[in-house]
């Protein structure tokens, strides 16, 4: 069956390296700066490297190009960095989603009502399957354009749920480094690939025979363990730096221009939310970026 699935997504990892280098440096100059007490300083260039760092992340998928990067209209992302997660979605929703949505209502169309109740659990997987179909397009559609003014509480609680996701998953890529990184467990991933590329491949008469010379290529140690520590600093990655994405976006100009009854410098002081807990999220941001910078370095 055609999905109708068509991935035009275009990455430039050159560009993704240099935009996620400078995202670095903006990250430490944010330091530097909140070191001095210039904190709106500080706020600005934290919020610049977490749009970066995204926009890095943007240009290594394929999903934005830098056209779209600089566009301010509503196909582009400007200077939103959270954007380039909705755009991402965007482009899966409609690559794989609503190609999927028609073939769903395609299939009900030429399904007949005597089989329908000779064989209610086919109607019945249908229906869920466009159901679920239909709720991962209203979760895309959840992002919106507000930016949330967290309390302290609230960045305390994510702050700290991060650090430990941080910890878990630093050790499952200890684990995955390691010489102890059980064979056993390479060889059931392996099996369990070749078992779902048998699948898609059994009505080919050639199938064992493309099993029998891709493996070695495609289901090796090496590229197994890839796999799985891409997975992993993905997990790292999205979560958090989209979450400070979005939260610092309403600072990337109320920390540059005062204004009638509003001065930056009376705004951003030690009491603020974002001052208080400067230094986790900049130490986090860094991980991330970090966890990106290894990402990109890995073979696929």
């Amino acid at each position: 069956m055609n999905l109708g699935i068509n991935n035009n997504l275009n990455p430039d990892m050159k560009l993704a390296k240099d935009t996620l280098a400078v995202a670095q440096q903006d990250i430490k100059a944010s330091i530097v700066l909140f070191e001095h007490s210039f904190f709106p300083q500080a706020v600005f260039s934290l919020q610049q490297g977490i749009e970066k760092g995204w926009k890095a992340y943007g240009y290594y998928i394929g999903t934005i190009t830098p056209e779209k990067a600089r566009s301010m209209r509503n196909d582009g992302v400007g200077h939103k960095g959270h954007k380039v997660l909705k755009i991402t979605l965007n482009e899966f929703r409609r690559i794989i989603i609503s190609p999927l949505i028609r073939q769903v209502n395609a299939i009900r169309k030429y399904y007949p009502s005597s089989i329908n109740k000779e064989s209610p659990e086919g109607s019945t997987f249908l229906t869920h399957f466009d159901n679920d179909l239909h709720w991962a397009q209203k979760e895309i559609d959840k992002i919106t354009e507000s930016y949330p003014n967290p309390t302290s509480e609230e960045l305390q609680t994510r702050i700290e749920r991060y650090q430990n996701d941080e910890q878990k998953i630093q050790e499952c890529e200890d684990y995955f480094k390691s010489p102890e990184f059980d064979p056993k467990t390479r060889e059931s991933i392996r099996s369990r690939a070749i078992e779902e590329v048998m699948s898609v491949l059994k009505n080919n008469p050639k199938a064992k025979e493309i099993i029998d010379n891709k493996t070695n290529n495609i289901f090796d140690d090496e590229r197994i363990k890839n796999i799985l520590l891409a997975v992993t600093k993905d997990m790292v990655i999205i979560n958090p730096l989209l979450y400070f994405a979005i939260v610092t976006q309403l600072h990337e100009s109320k920390t540059r221009y005062p204004d009638k009854d509003y001065s930056p410098l009376k705004e951003y002081t030690k009491d603020h939310p974002i001052i208080l807990y400067f230094e986790s999220i900049a130490d986090i941001t860094q991980t991330c970026l970090n966890k990106m910078d290894e990402l990109f370095q890995i073979s696929l």
